[in-house]
Parts: structure tokens; sequence; C-alpha cells
């Protein structure tokens, strides 16, 4: 069974806690009654803990290779003595 686009809206507004309470009463009833849609929101609360997994790994590359450009890089020597002149404090 194909889970309709405004199920997967739903459950998103749900996910995250944006709905209105008297939609989320409602949400809250059909999850109690209707096992797939149960099972469809466990499984999109999954997806998007993968997804913030992936986005943070990529944010920390992003930022390690930063840092490696800025200080191990000669030509920033100015740079890399500012910063840490910064933490002796």
């Amino acid at each position: 069974m194909r889970t309709s686009l405004s199920d997967i809206r739903l459950a998103e507004k749900h996910i995250l806690k944006t709905q209105e309470p008297a939609e989320s009463l409602v949400f809250q009833a059909r999850l109690i009654t209707e096992p797939a849609l149960r099972w469809n929101v466990y499984l999109q609360r999954k997806i998007y803990g993968v997804l913030a997994l992936r986005q943070r790994k990529t944010v920390k590359t992003e930022m390690e290779a930063i840092h490696r450009r800025l200080f191990t890089h000669p030509a920033k020597a100015d740079f890399q003595r500012q910063i840490l002149q910064l933490f002796k404090s």
C-alpha cells in the first residue's frame, strides 16, 4: 500500500511537533487505529535520524577541512597566532 502524500506531510508535522492541537489529537487517534500509519511514522522518524547523522558528519568533515587549511598553511601563520592568542587568555 502506498503512503499518501498527505499522510507523509501529517507525519512530518507530527514528528516536528508543528501540528495544531486539534490536528494533533486526530493524528494521534489515527496512529492508534491504523497500524500501517504507525509503521510509516516510525520509518519516517528513522529516516530523519539517519539524515541528521549524515548532515552532522558532512558538517564535521567540512569543518575539519577548513581547520586544516587555516592551521597548516604557512601563509596563514599570522591568523594562527591571532586565534591561539585569543584562547591563551
